[in-house]
């Protein structure tokens, strides 16, 4: 299982423009273009397969290594709500952060209640 942070329509949080509505600007992890300067061709065969992609990290503790607690409340607030992905394949992984593909659209992702991620930080 694998975790993300994502709108009802299944986009991620980190969509231009939208950034300066939650982020605190300390981040230090590398764009996605940074960290996978050749994903355009990875994933090339799983978007020509119809598959959707996006960015996700294996654990809780990946999660908090992209969001502050601050930052994490702020999207709940904003409808940015943390899911979980079950059924995915790895078209690039790093230390950092899984691209992944699935069959199923993202917006049929549910949320995981904000109780259960925010005793993860306390």
């Amino acid at each position: 299982m694998i975790y993300r942070v994502q709108d009802k329509q299944g986009r991620g949080c980190f969509k231009p423009n939208f950034t300066r509505e939650w982020c605190e600007y300390n981040h230090t992890l590398p764009a996605i273009g940074e960290e996978f300067p050749m994903l355009h061709y990875q994933a090339k065969p799983y978007h020509d397969a119809g598959y959707h992609l996006g960015c996700a990290v294996r654990s809780m503790d990946g999660l908090f290594k992209w969001f502050s607690k601050t930052e994490l409340e702020t999207l709940y607030k904003l409808k940015h709500y943390v899911v979980a992905v079950k059924q995915y394949e790895v078209v690039a992984e790093s230390a950092n952060q899984v691209v992944f593909a699935t069959k199923k659209p993202l917006k049929i992702l549910k949320p995981i209640d904000s109780k259960i991620i925010f005793a993860f930080l306390n």
